[in-house]
């Protein structure tokens, strides 16, 4: 599912998109931030 991409840009900018999300949760995880921040 993942390798069939409409469009090499598209499927870069979804694989950056998902990799942020995995980073901001281990960050929450690691380093948990006041919300005011």
């Amino acid at each position: 599912m993942l390798n069939v991409c409409v469009s090499t840009i598209q499927c870069v900018f979804y694989k950056v998109f998902l990799a942020r999300l995995q980073l901001k949760r281990i960050m929450l995880y690691t380093f948990p931030i006041p919300k005011n921040v």
